[in-house]
């Protein structure tokens, strides 16, 4: 008995020492970053760099159709080669709308951001804001405002949401 006690034992110890590689785990949700003030997202067209409110296709096309382009930015991601990230937006009626992430990208001289530009959903009603959020690795962000034809309307902020401004100086390792 005192040999298979002292065999768990060393067999907790040695465990409990061993370090498992979590190399590719992701354990905190992407953050989409939102004015220091309220949950609306820091957001431009990617091509003429307006802000919103946007419309859900462009006057002049600079690509092979006329959706319009929004860049976002957001924070904790740590993006491997060949994974891929989801967008939706919900509406104040309540549907969701899939939204194509097309460049993802980190942001020069702020390596905690990450640039993401998303094509609008065509069937978009230019109604007011929306609800936009990301998807990655099974966890979801939070949702931040965009206006869509204009600013205002839309459903509700989230339970507990809140402003999720960037930082300007990195956390120090």
């Amino acid at each position: 008995m005192r040999v298979i006690v002292f065999l768990l034992t060393v067999l907790l110890i040695a465990a409990s020492v061993i370090k498992f590689d979590n190399a590719g785990a992701q354990t905190t949700r992407p953050i989409l970053i939102s004015h220091p003030d309220s949950t609306r997202a820091i957001a431009f067209e990617s091509v003429t760099r307006q802000r919103e409110p946007f419309t859900t296709t462009v006057q002049v096309r600079f690509g092979s159709d006329a959706a319009t382009r929004i860049m976002l930015f957001a924070m904790n991601l740590q993006l491997q080669p060949g994974e891929t990230l989801t967008a939706d937006a919900e509406d104040a009626n309540h549907t969701i709308y899939p939204l194509m992430i097309e460049h993802i990208d980190s942001v020069p001289d702020r390596p905690w951001a990450t640039s993401l530009v998303v094509r609008l959903a065509e069937n978009m009603p230019e109604a007011g804001d929306v609800l936009v959020r990301i998807k990655y690795r099974g966890l979801e962000s939070n949702r931040v405002r965009v206006g869509i034809g204009h600013v205002g309307d839309g459903p509700p902020d989230d339970t507990n949401a809140g402003p999720t401004p960037g930082v300007l100086e990195p956390e120090p390792p």
